[in-house]
């Protein structure tokens, strides 16, 4: 529909009430090709001078778009809906039914690349590949994303150098949901299969990885589809790979995850496999023992779990101020089987202070 949007109303910046603010009842439903970045089934690029009205900086929203086409790309930010979208204020009620394949990064069935304030119940049904951070609904984000569903498989062939809001070298970043996103995902559906082929780290149901942060309460998302990792990977879980949680600040609310897992993890060479989180890490300045990261809550996993070491039903690895009370971890449950080749497993968690 278009190849980019550029609003950038320049010095009006008291811009009248008709500037472009929304993208809405968008379709496409033929083949999308590009040779380069920036390809999307709606929109290729979208991108903003940010202006500002009164006290709120005005940006666009995609509002209820459909992509049925296949979207092909040969570099990085490619989307069902919108390859790259910038600043976006929302993304939401947005539905890609087409293949989207890539073989550069940022790469997903919605979104490839953006920091959107929000993205909202957008679902996928198409198959999504790219070399690394591949997202059921989108590759990379910096917002929420809240109430999505994928259908379809989503699989990485390859991964990025780093990624230093996780604190990881050779990511993969594959989801159901979101390949990473330095929030959170929540109250989302995966029943598509997650594979991660290229090696690297950071290989979930619903996210690669995701951080907490400020208190927040990560809770509602349900993954049903299969987790594989091929090779010699770090930080697969039936719903996250990874969390990254930062230091709480003085008289904030400790970070809380709930979720249930009913897929099978099947990495069989990787390291801190888990039915909900491989790995949990805190951030940072390690210092403040008296402040916790991360507590694990609510979480139920059935599907069965395999790894090569730090394997368990919940959380294959927690390093550093998560909570080890018994009583933080008495409504988790594991009814999957746990299978490690080498080293630790355990029904629930695996504890450690040195790496």
């Amino acid at each position: 529909v278009f190849g980019r949007v550029n609003f950038w109303p320049g010095r009006y910046k008291d811009g009248p009430s008709n500037w472009l603010r929304t993208i809405k009842n968008c379709n496409n439903f033929g083949k999308v090709s590009g040779a380069g970045y920036n390809v999307g089934g709606v929109v290729g690029e979208y991108t903003t001078s940010r202006w500002k009205s009164g006290d709120t900086y005005v940006d666009v929203s995609f509002d209820s778009c459909t992509n049925e086409g296949q979207v092909l790309g040969s570099s990085f930010h490619v989307g069902g809906i919108v390859g790259a979208c910038g600043t976006c204020r929302t993304v939401e009620n947005c539905i890609n039914k087409g293949a989207i394949l890539s073989t550069g990064y940022d790469v997903g069935g919605i979104i490839g690349s953006g920091t959107a304030k929000s993205v909202t119940a957008c679902k996928n049904e198409g198959s999504v590949s790219g070399a690394a951070f591949v997202g059921g609904i989108i590759g990379y984000t910096g917002g929420v994303i809240t109430a999505c569903e994928n259908n379809g498989s989503v699989h990485s062939t390859g991964q990025r150098d780093t990624c230093d809001f996780l604190g990881e070298n050779g990511v993969a970043g594959v989801g159901g949901i979101a390949g990473v996103t330095s929030r959170y995902v929540e109250k989302s559906v995966n029943n598509g299969n997650v594979q991660g082929s290229g090696g690297g780290s950071c290989i979930g149901g619903i996210a690669g990885g995701m951080v907490a942060k400020n208190g927040d309460v990560i809770e509602g998302n349900v993954n049903n589809g299969e987790v594989s990792a091929i090779g010699e990977c770090y930080n697969v879980g039936g719903i996250a790979g990874k969390v990254g949680a930062t230091r709480p600040g003085t008289g904030e609310g400790e970070y809380t995850f709930s979720s249930k897992n009913t897929g099978r993890v099947m990495a069989g060479a990787s390291y801190r496999v888990g039915g909900i989180i491989g790995y949990v890490s805190a951030q940072g300045d390690y210092s403040y023992s008296d402040r916790t990261y991360l507590v694990a809550m609510n979480c139920e996993n059935s599907g069965e779990v395999r790894g090569y070491r730090y394997v368990a039903g919940i959380v294959g690895l927690v390093y550093k101020h998560a909570r080890k009370d018994d009583s933080y971890w008495s409504t988790n449950f594991n009814t999957g089987v746990i299978f490690a080749q080498e080293g630790e497993q355990n029904d629930l968690y695996v504890f450690t202070d040195t790496l």
